[in-house]
């Protein structure tokens, strides 16, 4: 059996912390600058890959590159990495390999193969130096460890500078991919909380796992509290049921304890309600009439009303059968209740005591 008010209660816990993760991110985006999440702030324009002059000496041809490629190609264009020729080949899949436009290899059986661009350390450094602007001194090149988000190749160079900029350029085309620093670590990291984006494959992204299963989890929320708003309909929740006033006595025993009269509402209000102009405490219950914890379980000595799905969820069968019932789940109806020892104490507890 479903248990309607427990899964509206903790979906709703889940999307509301979810939303607030959501308003909090985005108010911190609108009001934070965004020239202060900068990644460039010392970036410089690099300009070590570049259209090739017709100056530089190039011996492979555009035949060659075809006719060695092994691969079919979309396009194949002739740049420069660091002042040497170069050809950027882009396959079909949108996959780029580099070779070298000035030189062929040679294999262990005297076959001619594409020259491919790697880059050493040292010219890595170079690429690094031009794009960043500062005195600040370079590490040397880390490669990248399990990193989905870079190309094949790319390796981080860290400047000891405030904002400890990192500095990724691929091995394989002398590209400088992206300048990030610890401040836009901060925009990424509250991207992902706002769009729930916890993969980092997917970038940012409004449709991907995450949206979706809050998607699906807002309707079953959506539809929980429909359920629970026919059924509260049903049980007479919003409005008067009767014209005339009804009378539950409660019962210590045999002993009388109280008589209340009321027209409408649950029974467990309608009890505190005359056991607040006591001024004692009523029914102290953990879950707000929620119908969870039991503690507002009275007995009928009169007949009992239909067990709800409450009842039968947190009530044996032995009991139902002695008519208890919870109180938090059914409109107050001409009654006489036995209440339980815990109860009757609660009862008979003053306010004014427990505030002292």
């Amino acid at each position: 059996m479903i248990r309607w008010q427990q899964l509206h209660k903790w979906l709703g816990l889940l999307i509301g912390l979810q939303l607030l993760l959501w308003i909090v991110t985005g108010l911190l985006l609108n009001m934070i600058p965004s020239a202060w999440f900068s990644a460039s702030m010392h970036q410089q324009q690099s300009v070590v890959a570049q259209t090739t002059p017709i100056s530089l000496q190039i011996t492979v041809s555009i035949n060659d590159v075809v006719r060695l490629s092994h691969m079919p190609l979309s396009d194949i264009e002739l740049i420069a990495i660091l002042a040497r020729p170069a050809y950027q080949l882009t396959q079909v899949n949108g996959q780029q390999v580099f070779v070298w436009a000035d030189t062929l290899q040679t294999t262990t059986k005297h076959q001619q193969v594409l020259s491919r661009v790697s880059l050493t350390d040292l010219q890595i450094q170079q690429i690094s130096r031009a794009s960043y602007r500062g005195d600040a001194k370079l590490a040397p090149a880390k490669a990248l460890k399990h990193d989905t988000t870079m190309p094949v190749g790319t390796l981080m160079i860290t400047a000891n500078d405030e904002v400890d900029t990192r500095i990724y350029v691929n091995r394989h085309s002398g590209s400088v991919i992206a300048h990030q620093n610890n401040r836009s670590d901060y925009q990424q990291w509250l991207l992902m909380l706002h769009f729930m984006d916890y993969n980092s494959e997917n970038g940012v992204s409004f449709n991907h796992f995450w949206t979706q299963i809050i998607a699906v989890l807002s309707l079953i929320f959506a539809i929980s509290g429909v359920r629970l708003l026919l059924y509260q309909l049903q049980q007479g929740f919003f409005w008067s049921a009767r014209k005339r006033p009804v009378t539950v006595t409660l019962y210590d025993s045999q002993k009388l304890i109280a008589q209340i009269s009321a027209k409408s509402g649950l029974m467990l209000d309608n009890i505190n309600k005359h056991a607040s102009t006591l001024h004692t405490k009523g029914f102290i219950t953990e879950c707000g009439g929620g119908g969870q914890c039991g503690q507002c379980v009275v007995q009928y000595l009169s007949t009992p009303p239909s067990a709800c799905e409450y009842d039968i969820a947190k009530l044996s069968k032995r009991k139902l059968a002695q008519g208890y019932r919870l109180s938090c789940q059914h409109i107050i109806s001409n009654a006489n209740l036995a209440l339980s020892p815990q109860q009757v104490s609660q009862w008979y507890e003053k306010t004014s005591d427990v505030n002292q």
